[in-house]
């Protein structure tokens, strides 16, 4: 299959083997279930690692100090990444049909696979990092125990720091 890059957030993502990538956010299953269910932008499948890359992208984030606005912002990335992870996780499990899934995705053992959860931030200076990532790991650690999930699986990097792990170019 084609290789695919996604524009997302002033960044752009990939290129990814369109086998191993599935563009959850633009999805037929996630348009069908209508308004109300924020996702995250797509989902990527490490096949060497067994990994489900879960990647949500922004072009900036509030500061810890502006404390409603750094709640409500760690609260909707949260519900972004949960669902694409549920949303994900039940269609594999064929609770939902898909056309847009890769079918390299329905043929993953889920006992087999781990899962990290990406949030990416376009110019974000790599000070301002940690307290996002503290955070992402309390509004996430429920989901993170209830699956077994390690709680290194979240990732709160920047562009720069994308690029260098090939998540961007």
């Amino acid at each position: 299959m084609a290789m695919i890059t996604i524009n997302e957030s002033g960044m752009n993502f990939g290129p990814f083997d369109g086998n191993y990538l599935y563009e959850i956010e633009h999805s037929d299953l996630h348009n069908s279930i209508g308004e109300g269910v924020k996702i995250a932008e797509f989902v990527f499948y490490e096949n060497s690692s067994k990994c489900f890359w879960i990647v949500e992208a922004k072009s900036s984030s509030p500061r810890p100090q502006n404390v409603e606005d750094f709640s409500k912002f760690i609260h909707d990335i949260e519900e972004k990444l949960t669902n694409a992870f549920l949303l994900l996780n039940s269609t594999i499990l064929t609770r939902h049909e898909d056309s847009d899934i890769p079918t390299t995705f329905l043929s993953t053992r889920l006992k087999e696979t781990t899962y990290k959860f990406f949030l990416v931030i376009q110019g974000h200076a790599k000070e301002w990092l940690p307290p996002l990532q503290d955070a992402m790991g309390i509004a996430l650690n429920r989901y993170l125990k209830t699956w077994n999930i390690a709680p290194n699986s979240i990732l709160v990097i920047n562009d720069s720091i994308a690029r260098n792990r090939g998540i961007i170019r």
